[in-house]
């Protein structure tokens, strides 16, 4: 969904809006690679020549202002808006399970989620989400890790109650 840094507020939107080349992309941070990479995925546009997307932001009177095809293309891609055009395949599914750190450097991260989640609950479709201490990349790793502790166990729980009515 649209968050923090996924936003005009982003000062990478107003950078990518200036830069014509690859390698002038190459040279500036992440986010003007990434919003790149994003835009030809959510929103190509072959017309539109050096990176062939609609952004979903124009600069107007000095400021970035939501654009139409971008920004409309951009919201129909991001799954918090998706859940209730898909919430019949949605609860077909055996369980949804995502979390996030509280402080992560990617500040849209933390609060979309949460987003997902809340669409989630309002369209009663069974997930488990959780908010961790931690960051990005922390937490994650080791015998004491979330991906040994959490994510691992629930696959298991879910795998096994799978093989459990096929078996029957």
């Amino acid at each position: 969904a649209w968050g923090p840094d996924i936003s005009a507020s982003n000062p990478a939107f107003n950078r990518l809006m200036s830069v014509a080349t690859a390698e002038e992309a190459m040279q500036q941070n992440l986010y003007v690679v990434a919003t790149i990479g994003v835009g030809q995925a959510f929103s190509p546009n072959p017309d539109k020549a050096p990176f062939f997307t609609d952004y979903p932001f124009v600069q107007k009177n000095g400021r970035l202002v939501d654009h139409g095809p971008g920004w409309d293309r951009w919201q129909t891609q991001m799954p918090a808006y998706m859940v209730d055009a898909h919430a019949e395949n949605l609860r077909k599914l055996r369980g949804i399970r995502f979390d996030t750190a509280f402080v992560d450097e990617y500040t849209h991260i933390p609060e979309t989620s949460k987003q997902l989640s809340d669409a989630l609950t309002r369209a009663g479709i069974e997930h488990t989400f959780e908010m961790y201490n931690g960051d990005h990349r922390n937490r994650l790793w080791g015998k004491h890790g979330r991906l040994y502790t959490e994510l691992l166990p629930y696959f298991s729980a879910h795998f096994e109650a799978a093989n459990a009515v096929t078996s029957r």
